[in-house]
């Protein structure tokens, strides 16, 4: 049931399911998978995975991040083939940037030393 503050009812999202290009899902794990801790020389992906570096899959990043408590509601990637129809579904297909390019031209890249 929605809860009421101040005598007015609300409602709040539980879940979201979203569709995303597989081909865009690919190059978003991409421009992270090699990402290292300098520190530690470890790849970051194995924190935004919930498993090691080289044990992670595409589905194995975005079902992590879409989990609470990594998202604020469950969220239900949907990776989408290109041949593949949904009805009324237009899954994100998004320009994915590697951590050393920069967004827009006028833009700079990354200064992190982490980046491959």
């Amino acid at each position: 049931p929605a809860p009421y503050i101040g005598g007015l009812k609300y409602s709040s999202v539980l879940a979201v399911k979203y569709y995303i290009d597989a081909v865009q899902a690919r190059a978003f794990y991409d421009s992270c998978k090699n990402v290292q801790y300098s520190s530690t020389q470890t790849k970051v992906i194995g924190m935004l995975c919930g498993r090691s570096a080289d044990a992670c899959t595409v589905t194995d990043f975005f079902t992590f991040l879409g989990t609470p408590p990594n998202a604020p509601f469950k969220i239900a990637f949907n990776l989408k083939e290109r041949n593949q129809t949904v009805v009324n579904i237009t899954a994100m297909n998004a320009t994915t940037h590697r951590c050393d390019m920069p967004t827009l031209p006028s833009n700079k890249t990354c200064s992190c030393q982490d980046c491959p």
